[in-house]
């Protein structure tokens, strides 16, 4: 039989552990990711099993967004890195001709985008062009790894962003300098679906990829 002292210390400790729990995680915003269902179509075209990076999980409320504005331009960024790491993207370069194809991969050139991918360009296929620098597609959602990983407020957190249109976004962040970065983003359905600078152009198409175009790597790899 408890005792009333054991009746109140249990007591105390169901207080305690319902206040943890509905406790925030902090950062400077906190917002719920609303994203579709990830696509079960990627299995059936043989894209391998997603893994998503270790510095950006989903299931986690949004922290780098300031303002209303922000949570809406993230919450689309967010979704469309996550359809990426789901079922695969590509990348066309308007200017240079060429496509880039990406698909979810336990290990990849970037720590936290595990991603394979090749390079069409002229005819040709090659390992892929993106290995120095990621596509700026996962701009946004690496400003968002980074304000998981660091203190609300550092410098290296700070961005811009505006409303052009219904389908279209300015995002600015810093790439390495002191500069603020701009870039334009085009969205339809909810997703990421291009992305420009005065000096350059970029279309985004999503997978599965299909068996042809899964063929290009192991063009790469005999």
């Amino acid at each position: 039989m408890l005792t009333s002292k054991s009746t109140k210390t249990l007591l105390l400790l169901a207080l305690s552990a319902t206040a943890l729990t509905g406790c925030s995680s902090g950062g400077i915003s906190q917002h719920e990711i609303k994203s579709p269902d990830p696509s079960s179509s990627s299995k059936e075209s043989g894209n391998p099993e997603t893994k998503f990076p270790v510095g950006l999980d989903y299931s986690q409320k949004i922290v780098l967004a300031n303002d209303e504005l922000g949570v809406e331009f993230l919450t689309i960024a967010l979704n469309s890195c996550k359809k990426a790491q789901t079922d695969g993207f590509i990348v066309k370069d308007v200017e240079a001709k060429d496509e880039s194809y990406f698909i979810p991969s336990a290990d990849g050139p970037w720590e936290d985008w595990p991603f394979q991918q090749v390079t069409v360009a002229n005819g040709k296929v090659s390992m892929g062009k993106y290995f120095n620098y990621s596509p700026t597609l996962l701009s946004p959602c690496d400003l968002e790894i980074q304000a998981r990983r660091v203190e609300p407020g550092a410098v290296l957190l700070e961005h811009k962003v505006r409303r052009i249109s219904d389908t279209s976004y300015t995002w600015a962040q810093h790439n390495g300098g002191n500069n603020l970065d701009e870039v334009t983003f085009n969205v339809k359905n909810g997703l990421i679906v291009g992305y420009n600078t005065e000096d350059w152009h970029t279309n985004i198409s999503y997978g599965p990829l299909t068996k042809a175009q899964l063929a290009l790597f192991d063009e790469v790899t005999q």
